[in-house]
């Protein structure tokens, strides 16, 4: 009776001994479909160039035997998520499984990234990654750590068309085995900056003196330190009276632009200035103007053509009479000593 008991004690012991040593080996193994946390370059909040780690995402089961799950959500803190101007930025989120509930064969542990525009909820959505682990069920430990990655393109997208826009981060877990449910899900407001840079001022270049109805020949050119395409916009007039024209097409960084202008008898021995300012075609940042181009008008006419768009020229005189025409039908009562007759003086 004394050996049976001896034997059973001592494969008591030995059981004990067992199952402790199966639990220390478990706890340092890791399920070969996760990332373990050593593949991390950092565990930090900080952004590793354009990479934002954005949260904490954990799943505890509890302990033995009641496995009473406890979800977490931690968001890091960012002074800025700047995107950059060619390429990706990574936003990123840590989960982790802290325990296997032994007891269960049957674990699923979900882990969720989303980044959306109109909510946390709502599409569309910029970003939306996930990750599902299941449980191996061959008495290990399941537990271990990784991480969510998301790659985005600002440019690729068509919801950017300023320099800042605010979004929605949303970080949800979920846990479930037989007869247990769990989730949780925060969500918090951002703004991702782009990033980008203005044309440099342009420079214009140009005649320094023309004839009244003289076509003057101006040049502009400039570059975009991000080497986006070029819009350019020319502004002609004088003191506080200025023409601004339409936005160009778009030229290549460092193209030369080419446009040509002409002061009617208006500006009859008076001094006028033509500048011009770029913006780019990524976020539409404008430059600032340029340093103008002096012109003298001289009292000297070329002949006086009016065009009609394209190289189609009518004669002044004929423009007049066409003009003032037009106008004493439409308003039959006007003085002839009116603005509107003295345009065309």
């Amino acid at each position: 009776m004394k050996k049976i008991k001896m034997k059973l004690a001592i494969m008591l012991v030995l059981s004990l001994f067992l199952l402790s040593n199966v639990q220390f080996i478990s706890a340092t193994s890791v399920s070969t479909n996760i990332h373990t946390w050593s593949d991390k370059k950092t565990v930090s909040a900080c952004g590793d160039n354009y990479t934002y780690y954005l949260g904490y995402l954990s799943i505890y089961p509890g302990k033995f035997p009641d496995y009473k799950p406890k979800l977490e959500i931690k968001f890091y803190k960012h002074e800025k998520l700047v995107a950059p101007h060619n390429g990706h930025m990574v936003l990123a989120v840590d989960w982790e499984i802290k325990k296997d509930a032994f007891w269960y064969t049957d674990e699923v542990w979900e882990f969720y990234l989303t980044v959306g525009l109109d909510g946390p909820h709502n599409p569309p959505f910029l970003v939306s990654k996930s990750c599902t682990i299941h449980d191996k069920g061959d008495g290990h430990d399941d537990a271990g750590k990784g991480v969510l990655k998301a790659n985005f393109n600002p440019k690729e997208s068509s919801f950017f068309d300023s320099k800042s826009r605010k979004v929605f981060i949303d970080l949800s877990v979920k846990y479930d085995r037989s007869g247990c449910h769990r989730s949780k899900d925060s969500w918090e407001e951002r703004t991702i900056y782009l990033e980008n840079s203005r044309p440099n001022v342009p420079t214009i270049k140009g005649p320094s003196s023309l004839k009244l109805y003289e076509e003057g020949k101006f040049t502009a050119c400039t570059t975009d330190p991000d080497g986006d395409d070029i819009r350019y916009q020319f502004s002609f007039g004088m003191d506080d009276t200025w023409s601004n024209c339409y936005w160009s097409d778009p030229y290549k960084s460092g193209q030369t632009i080419t446009t040509t202008h002409y002061w009617p008898s208006y500006f009859r021995g008076k001094t006028v200035e033509a500048r011009v300012r770029a913006k780019d075609t990524y976020l539409g940042e404008v430059s600032g103007w340029s340093d103008p181009v002096i012109i003298k008008i001289s009292k000297a006419k070329v002949v006086q053509p009016y065009t009609t768009g394209g190289n189609h020229i009518i004669d002044r005189n004929l423009f007049q009479y066409i003009f003032r025409s037009t106008i004493n039908n439409l308003f039959p009562n006007l003085q002839s000593s009116s603005l509107l007759y003295k345009l065309f003086k």
